[in-house]
C-alpha cells in the first residue's frame, strides 16, 4: 500500500476512477512500479483528462478520497493560480 498525503492506494489496484471538479468521470489504468523508486503509473483516460483540464507541468492539483471505504475513486481539483 502506498500512502500519498493520507490517500491510500493498494498496489494490486489495477484501475482508478478520477472525478474532476465539474463532475466528469475519468477511467484510468493504474500500475504499481518499484524501480527506480516506488510509484504508480497512471494511464488509460488520464492523458485525455490532462488535455481536457489543461493540466501541465507545474499545475497545482488537489486530490481527495472518501473518508471511509476503498479508494477506487479519487476526487481532484485543478488549482489555477
Amino acid at each position: 500500500m502506498l500512502i500519498v498525503d493520507s490517500v491510500r492506494l493498494h498496489f494490486k489496484l489495477g484501475a482508478l476512477r478520477l472525478v474532476d471538479e465539474c463532475g466528469n468521470l475519468w477511467e484510468c489504468d493504474l500500475a504499481f512500479e518499484t524501480r527506480p523508486y516506488t510509484h504508480f503509473i497512471v494511464g488509460g483516460g488520464f492523458s485525455k483528462l490532462l488535455l481536457a483540464r489543461r493540466v501541465c507541468e507545474g499545475t497545482h492539483v488537489m486530490v481527495g478520497a472518501p473518508e471511509v471505504g476503498s479508494n477506487h475513486t479519487l476526487f481532484f481539483r485543478v488549482i489555477r493560480l
